[in-house]
């Protein structure tokens, strides 16, 4: 009988706790049922994020496409300004006509030509730069100090001109009129030719007779040429005088 109830009591005490086990506390129900929606919303939300950037990429490719297919690029040969957007080098070679360059020649004029360093001759003016002298078709610089011969070279190059080189006897005149000391000029004595020679190639004109009542000698240690107001003479390349620098001028 003992045993029985042993039994009964064990066997009751299980089912009791399986009922409890399957009573569950409305808290717990709650978030049981509460755990599966929350994860039905999120890919809800999820899925309709994805399907309206979608949408929107399309969108946006349709509309540059449409904006493209409107403004063709042209694409003729003869027209390679339009068909590049930039501006052709050699299909406009002439952008003004004649009278709008003669009326900007003619402001030119105006302004420049009643310069001290301008001449007008026959409808045409020609210019210097500020400083440097007006005479014929040249422009002529003379320095305030003193320098060597390689030197008074440099500073010409640099001036965008070159040593004076003297081209007839009125040039050779205007410049012994219009000095008062001693100047370097582009002239200098090449060996082995034993020549006098203007840096522009051309041999010295020998009917001044400057550098050629020289002795030999004298030559060998003064090979660079410089002109005075009675002429033109040899002198030491390292010694120090002024100099002189054309250039061509400027005609408007």
């Amino acid at each position: 009988m003992d045993a029985v109830l042993v039994y009964a009591d064990i066997k009751l005490s299980e089912d009791s706790s399986s009922r409890r086990s399957t009573q569950l506390d409305p808290v717990q129900q709650a978030d049981h049922q509460l755990c599966p929606r929350w994860h039905r919303t999120a890919l809800l939300l999820a899925w309709t994020g994805n399907v309206l950037l979608m949408v929107a990429v399309i969108v946006m490719g349709a509309y540059r496409l449409s904006c493209s297919s409107s403004t063709p690029l042209n694409r003729n040969p003869q027209n390679p300004e339009k068909m590049t957007g930039t501006p052709s080098l050699i299909s406009n070679p002439h952008p003004y006509n004649n009278s709008e360059i003669e009326t900007f020649r003619s402001s030119l004029r105006h302004h420049l030509c009643e310069a001290a360093n301008a001449s007008t001759e026959n409808g045409s003016c020609s210019v210097c730069p500020v400083t440097w002298l007006l005479h014929e078709d040249k422009c002529y610089w003379f320095s305030h100090s003193i320098e060597s011969w390689d030197q008074s070279y440099e500073d010409c190059l640099a001036k965008r001109s070159q040593l004076l080189v003297i081209s007839n006897t009125g040039e050779q005149k205007f410049i012994q009129d219009t000095i008062k000391v001693k100047a370097w000029i582009g002239l200098n004595f090449k060996l082995p030719e034993k020549k006098w020679m203007w840096i522009n190639g051309s041999p010295l004109n020998h009917t001044d007779g400057s550098p050629l009542s020289h002795t030999e000698s004298q030559r060998v240690k003064a090979n660079c040429g410089n002109i005075g107001q009675k002429g033109i003479y040899p002198d030491l390349c390292n010694g120090e005088l002024h100099w002189i620098c054309q250039k061509k001028c400027v005609s408007i």
